[in-house]
Formats: C-alpha cells, sequence, structure tokens
C-alpha cells in the first residue's frame, strides 16, 4: 500500500515532535541534575518521571549528577578565566598608556639636556639640575616596568586558567564517552 503525501507529511510531523519532546525531556533532566548539584531545590517525582520517561536508571543518574558538579566546576573555572582575562586586558591597556605618556617626557628630558649640556665636567650644581630633570624619566620607566611585570603576571595567571579550562573539558569528554558506553540510555549526552 502506497503512502499518500499527507500520511508522510504527518508521520514526519509527528516524528519530529516526538523528538522535540525527548529533546526538551533530556534538557529538563540535565538542568534537573545541575540544580540539585548546585543545592537548589528540586521536585524529586518530576527528576523521578524524567529518568522513567528517558529509561535512565539508577547508575545512569548518578553519573549525570557527577556531569552536573563537574559542570559546577567548570563554570567556576570559566567565571575565574573571564576575570584574569578582564585582568589582563586592563593591566595591558596600563602598559600602552605608560608607554605612550614616557614618549614625551623623554623627548622633553633629551630637548633639555641638548639645550644645557655642561661643557667638561659637570658641576654641582649642573649634575643637580640634570638628576631633576631625568627623575620624571626614571619615575615613568620604573613605573612601565611594573606594569609590565604585573601584565606578565596576568597573562600566565589567563593563559594557566585557559588551559586548565582546556583539561577540564576534556576529561569531561572522556569521562561522557566512558557513560554512553556503559549506559546506552545515555547516548544523547
Amino acid at each position: 500500500m502506497l503512502e499518500t503525501p499527507e500520511a508522510t507529511d504527518q508521520r514526519t510531523d509527528i516524528k519530529t515532535r516526538l523528538a522535540s519532546q525527548a529533546a526538551e525531556r533530556q534538557h529538563q533532566l540535565r538542568t534537573a541534575c545541575f540544580a540539585i548539584a548546585t543545592g537548589e531545590q528540586v521536585d524529586s517525582d518530576f527528576v523521578l518521571d524524567l529518568c522513567s520517561q528517558l529509561g535512565v536508571d539508577e547508575n545512569a543518574f548518578g553519573f549525570m549528577m557527577r556531569l552536573a558538579d563537574r559542570e559546577g566546576k567548570r563554570q567556576e573555572i570559566e567565571r575565574k578565566a573571564e576575570a584574569a582575562f578582564v585582568a589582563k586586558s586592563a593591566a595591558y591597556k596600563r602598559v600602552r598608556e605608560l608607554a605612550e605618556a614616557e614618549k614625551p617626557i623623554v623627548e622633553k628630558y633629551e630637548k633639555w639636556l641638548r639645550d644645557n649640556r655642561p661643557k667638561g665636567e659637570p658641576t654641582a650644581a649642573e649634575t643637580k639640575a640634570i638628576r631633576k630633570q631625568r627623575a620624571p624619566v626614571l619615575d615613568i620607566q620604573d613605573d612601565l616596568t611594573e606594569a609590565r611585570r604585573i601584565a606578565d603576571s596576568r597573562n600566565r595567571e589567563h593563559a594557566s586558567l585557559s588551559d586548565s579550562l582546556n583539561y577540564f573539558d576534556s576529561e569531561t569528554r572522556k569521562l561522557v564517552d566512558k557513560c554512553r558506553g556503559e549506559h546506552p540510555a545515555l547516548c544523547w549526552l
């Protein structure tokens, strides 16, 4: 018996709706597990019903709770990495600002030195004047050196957290792959 195009469309619509409902239940279960892992109140009957509908047994649910706990830890690492990125960006911005501020100060000192170069060995008064004119240059260079040190430190901190996040994600993927093999009901993870 041949199917009419309308029957085929209806069958496709039903399959799509069922897949959508299953995806919604899966999302709800993941969300519920995360809520439980973060200490929020969740209706246990609702969670048990979702597990029943999705064929998730006690062991598979335990695994989902481990994943939810890992997701909480991942979010914490991610927050720290984002904060480190903001700190790194601010530190490098400060370095750029100081580098720009250094140029006119150095140029002013060099011009003053050209115009007031001592003839021969500088006298005590000339040495004092040179030190006075050079002080802002040394101050800005000290500030710039410190800003670069801070920026490098912030960059290392951000890189370390990014590496930690990548490693954590890699370990989570391994855990998910292992679970898919052990718990066919969680093949959708």
